[in-house]
């Protein structure tokens, strides 16, 4: 129902000229064509759409993510499936600027961590050390939204 929510406040193209939309289907598609083309780093995304100050992804993991912040950009994800531990705030450790505004780490020391799980919506704003961190055989799929701060 959240999922929907998001969905429909996003704006989808079946009932605007200027909107997109991805209906349930659509998810469960990009999902299953996810699961097929996971890479070396047990993970695999698919870009839905990028509209300027915004882009909507999703994201397939089955093994746990790098520690990560964006300095620029919110991150907002819905859970589509599954669970994870996300681990929140803190510092990055093993970090290395991945591009500029963009740093990667190894891990997080100090954060806290949430349990996430379907239909789950969290808000990580700009700065904020993460990190989704996936048991093993228990994979997660999350649309995230990332927004640019305004200047």
């Amino acid at each position: 129902m959240r999922t929907l929510l998001l969905l429909s406040l996003l704006a989808l193209p079946l009932t605007a000229q200027d909107a997109d939309v991805w209906a349930d289907k659509k998810l469960d598609d990009v999902e299953a064509g996810l699961t097929k083309t996971v890479n070396a780093d047990h993970f695999s995304v698919e870009t839905l759409g990028e509209f300027g100050n915004h882009n909507v992804l999703m994201v397939y993991r089955e093994a746990s993510g790098p520690s990560e912040t964006h300095a620029e950009w919110t991150d907002f994800y819905v859970v589509q499936s599954g669970s994870a531990t996300l681990m929140v705030g803190g510092k990055l450790t093993g970090s290395r600027q991945d591009s500029p505004g963009e740093m990667r780490g190894t891990g997080l020391e100090g954060g806290k961590s949430i349990e996430i799980q379907t239909g789950d919506v969290v808000n990580i704003p700009p700065g904020t050390a993460h990190q989704v961190v996936v048991a093993e055989g228990k994979p997660v799929t999350y649309l995230i939204v990332k927004v640019k701060k305004a200047d």
